[in-house]
């Protein structure tokens, strides 16, 4: 195995930084020496390691006596040398390492793996260099003197952060607050925590300017790095009787006909209800920039700050949240912390496993209606088993392993999809819609983990159901209206998250102008 020279890359803070590096105006430094790096502060310490096994430590004379740790109390005695936090002497030298051991912390990192130097491109070894770097092209006359072995880049190049450039090729230095950091030709950081503005090393100079997280992406912490990170969403689904799978993925029935508070923001900052009329959280809501749309048989609204919520009027209905929102939400749709078990949660924060009053709790008085929490265990109906036998079939369709959904089943459990749709047409005496729509409620969930369902809907099952499609359009299991918006709606049509939806298409030629497919110069006309 060789070494490869990985010179060298920190974390600081949430970054990546290049050697060298400079912190508190100039109080710690890091750079480069031959295969080690040295980090030095302003009151004389000094750390030298070489990335795989060699270490030095050294510290002033004002410390003597004053030291513990691994390294010993630096008081010039040999004897005591083993003691251990609490001040007594360890039994044994691992029992001394495991004394001064770091919680918290992995218990090795290596940058290598390695026995021999490997140097990169344009690079050599030597065993006494004085390597030329980009912020120090022309090393000391003594440097031979101190030399160190190391890899040199060959004639007419310089280190630049991890590689051997050109010397036209040199980065830039970049200055903030007290530090100083090595930013190589082209590369890129974001200088704040909201990623709102970009420096970049051109020419020789650093030039920052205002930018932005693109569409699909935020601002956060992934693996303690800060950048822009693809947003990951959470869906909750209502439909049916109805049935709640939340954004935690649990599964359970709750029939109440009243209003109720299905998501919600448990920060006092931002918009607190979702699908309701009123807030049953003592909280404040803002006004947001929201854009209401028809993709396939679903209204959408879309709002700027990831929230989505469809309805099919009739069935179904989805809410979309982004991962922003990972741990902060209440309501039927449970908290998003990615624990299922406890998503029964009350508005006092109290936690219930009765569903009936875990709704309950969360309905949103409206003066004048008239309306129930629904049932719970023996109280609530059943299907009779004669009928479910006759039912299970017409439903099979959802879990057969060769059937039109079998791609998704390794995505979406579709037994809780199966069961709800017997319970639901059994409670609906075999209603064709309900039959439909029930399939279709495990489809458009397919659809929305990008699962490719295919045809279901044939001569004799469920075509009466397929809409009807209006002038210059037709039918498509996977539709989006937003795919061909008329000229000029570019910026008012926007898809969401979603891969697509069962629906009307408009035919060649035509465009969607909000309400239907017309012609593009139909759409100046209209305009006009």
């Amino acid at each position: 195995m060789s070494r490869h020279i990985c010179s060298h890359i920190f974390q600081i803070s949430d970054s990546l930084w290049y050697l060298p590096i400079s912190l508190a105006n100039g109080r710690v430094t890091l750079q480069q020496s031959g295969f080690s790096v040295v980090t030095e502060t302003d009151f004389g310490l000094s750390v030298q390691y070489d990335w795989e096994q060699y270490m030095v430590v050294k510290v002033p004379a004002s410390f003597m006596g004053r030291m513990c740790g691994m390294c010993g109390n630096f008081n010039g005695k040999k004897d005591d040398d083993l003691t251990i936090p609490s001040g007594s002497l360890a039994a044994s030298i691992p029992a001394l390492g495991k004394s001064w051991r770091v919680p918290g912390l992995p218990g090795e990192a290596y940058c290598t793996d390695d026995s021999e130097p490997k140097c990169p491109a344009n690079s050599h070894f030597d065993s006494c260099a004085c390597p030329a770097t980009c912020e120090n092209p022309s090393p000391p006359a003594d440097c031979k003197t101190k030399c160190v072995a190391s890899c040199t880049c060959n004639d007419g190049f310089l280190w630049s952060g991890n590689t051997c450039v050109p010397k036209n090729q040199c980065g830039c230095i970049y200055s903030n607050g007290g530090q100083k950091r090595y930013l190589q030709a082209g590369e890129s950081i974001w200088a704040d925590a909201t990623c709102s503005t970009k420096c970049t090393c051109n020419s020789g100079q650093v030039v920052c300017e205002k930018a932005s997280c693109p569409d699909g992406s935020e601002c956060s912490i992934v693996e303690g790095i800060r950048g822009c990170h693809p947003v990951s969403h959470a869906i909750c689904n209502i439909y049916g009787d109805p049935h709640y799978n939340t954004f935690n993925n649990r599964t359970y029935n709750f029939q109440g006909t009243c209003t109720y508070t299905v998501a919600q923001s448990l920060k006092r900052d931002i918009i607190s209800v979702l699908i309701v009329n009123r807030s049953s959280c003592k909280t404040k809501s803002l006004i947001y920039t929201v854009k209401v749309q028809q993709e396939g048989v679903e209204n959408v609204i879309l709002t700027d700050f990831g929230l989505i919520v469809t309805y099919d009027m009739v069935y179904h209905v989805t809410i979309t949240v982004p991962s922003s929102y990972h741990g902060k939400t209440c309501g039927l749709c449970g908290n998003f912390n990615g624990n299922k078990n406890d998503d029964f949660l009350l508005p006092d924060g109290k936690e219930t496993k009765d569903v009936k009053t875990f709704g309950a709790a969360w309905k949103v008085p409206v003066p004048g209606v008239v309306c129930d929490d629904g049932c719970s265990g023996d109280v609530c109906p059943k299907c009779p088993e004669n009928k479910k036998l006759v039912f299970e079939k017409d439903c099979s369709i959802i879990i057969n392993p060769l059937g039109p959904f079998a791609a998704c089943h390794n995505v979406i459990n579709p037994e809780s999809y199966f069961r709800d749709c017997v319970y639901d047409i059994c409670m609906s005496d075999g209603d064709n819609n309900t039959i439909c729509n029930s399939i279709a409620a495990y489809m458009t969930d397919c659809q929305n983990f990008g699962v490719t369902v295919k045809h279901w809907r044939t001569p004799t099952f469920c075509r009466k159901c397929t809409l009807k499609c209006p002038a210059n359009s037709h039918y498509e299991i996977c539709a989006g209206s937003c795919d061909t918006p008329c000229p000029g709606l570019t910026e008012l049509i926007k898809c969401n998250i979603q891969t697509c939806f069962e629906g009307c298409m408009c035919d060649a030629g035509f465009f969607n102008n909000g309400t239907g497919c017309v012609k593009a110069d139909q759409y100046s006309r209209e305009i006009k």
